[in-house]
């Protein structure tokens, strides 16, 4: 990519009617420090950039807070607020993006104390679903995880309404409306779920065809961008799932076959990548999909030997797994981008993983390591 090209990408510019450009349109990036249970504070960082690189998002500044209460209708406290809101009208930003979720009220108070657009967590992954959704299945679940989230924040606009009209102990107009909106947003919600169960009843009768046939399911589960694509392009020899150095590029379930030899096949179904805290939102939209995972007869747990995470990513997968009644089944752990690892983490991270698999999904080094052990398991089983 050239710089331009880059610039291009990164930059988004506001213009006036006679087209001269007003002002560069920049993000400030808010983390909260999640205190020693959470991600470390770097790390939550780069995660929050990376998720706006991958949302298209330009980012003019990053600040970290650390918050010991949290304020019911704001979160932060007065003090922070007004600080932070200088800080927007000194550098210009015209967004602010958050590492976690607020309520409809504290979202609310919030955009008219900065004057300016507010993201939370949910609304910047939901971003980057509807960018990634191109199956049929991955936009009704996109779209119940959108809707389910504005009914959320309905809540409290009724009050602010219904100023407009109405007594004590009656409902004034805006009251009325609320609840004309939270009525079909409900019965919207109510038809994509039987819609996205009627795919996933599509689903099940494949996978109960391919049982029929004796051919085992294999789920590739990991945390997003631990290379789970690369490596499913590389075991079934085939390029046609998409490959980025980006988080959530693969969202819609993607299964491909496997042959191992000696007329043995298996299938490889891709799923959606996990992250640390996701909101129930987001994890009741894809639970169809990632209730799939319970069927499989191995799950492939891939993790990113590359990134100072490791441990924090496994156990996030881990804990998906457990809540989608998978925890219990076969796995076997492979620990992708061995390219970029030196002789030194291999063996750091064979210690604290000693029955994982090293393998490179960019290159094909150990292949055949992952086969024999994915047959290993499968037909042992």
């Amino acid at each position: 990519m050239t710089t331009g090209q880059a610039r291009r990408l990164s930059y988004q510019r506001a213009r006036n009617d006679n087209g001269i450009i007003l002002k560069l349109l920049k993000s400030l990036l808010i983390v909260v420090d999640e205190g020693p249970q959470g991600f470390p504070t770097e790390e939550a960082v780069a995660e929050l950039q990376s998720l706006c690189l991958t949302a298209g998002i330009p980012v003019g500044g990053v600040e970290t807070l650390k918050v010991r209460e949290p304020n019911a209708t704001t979160y932060f406290g007065k003090g922070k607020v007004v600080e932070i809101a200088g800080r927007i009208k000194e550098k210009g930003f015209t967004r602010v993006v958050l590492n976690l979720d607020f309520s409809g009220i504290q979202q609310r108070n919030l955009k008219e104390s900065w004057g300016v657009e507010i993201l939370d967590r949910t609304s910047l992954i939901l971003q980057i679903f509807s960018k990634h959704a191109h199956s049929a299945a991955g936009k009704l679940q996109v779209e119940l995880a959108r809707e389910n989230y504005r009914l959320s924040r309905m809540t409290g606009r009724g009050i602010l309404l219904s100023r407009l009209g109405g007594g004590i102990g009656t409902r004034g107009p805006g009251e009325m409306k609320l609840e004309e909106e939270r009525r079909r947003a409900r019965e919207h919600i109510q038809r994509l779920e039987t819609r996205i169960s009627g795919l996933e009843e599509q689903r099940q009768k494949l996978r109960d065809l391919r049982k029929g046939r004796g051919v085992p399911e294999i789920a590739l589960v990991g945390y997003t961008n631990a290379g789970k694509s690369a490596l499913l392009n590389t075991l079934c020899r085939k390029k046609a799932t998409p490959v980025a150095d980006k988080l959530f590029t693969t969202l819609d379930t993607t299964t491909r076959r496997i042959y191992f030899g000696e007329r043995k096949i298996a299938v490889a179904t891709d799923t959606v990548g996990f992250l640390h805290n996701l909101s129930h939102t987001l994890v009741a939209a894809f639970h169809a999909t990632l209730e799939g995972i319970s069927a499989a007869q191995l799950i492939l747990v891939v993790l990113d030997g590359s990134s100072g995470m490791i441990s924090e990513h496994y156990r996030t997968t881990i804990a998906v797994l457990n809540q989608v009644s998978a925890g219990n089944l076969p796995r076997l752990v492979v620990i992708n981008k061995l390219d970029l690892l030196t002789a030194e983490q291999k063996e750091r991270l064979g210690r604290k993983f000693p029955e994982a698999v090293f393998a490179s999904g960019l290159t094909g080094e150990g292949l055949t390591d992952l086969k024999n052990g994915l047959a290993a398991r499968i037909w042992m089983n």
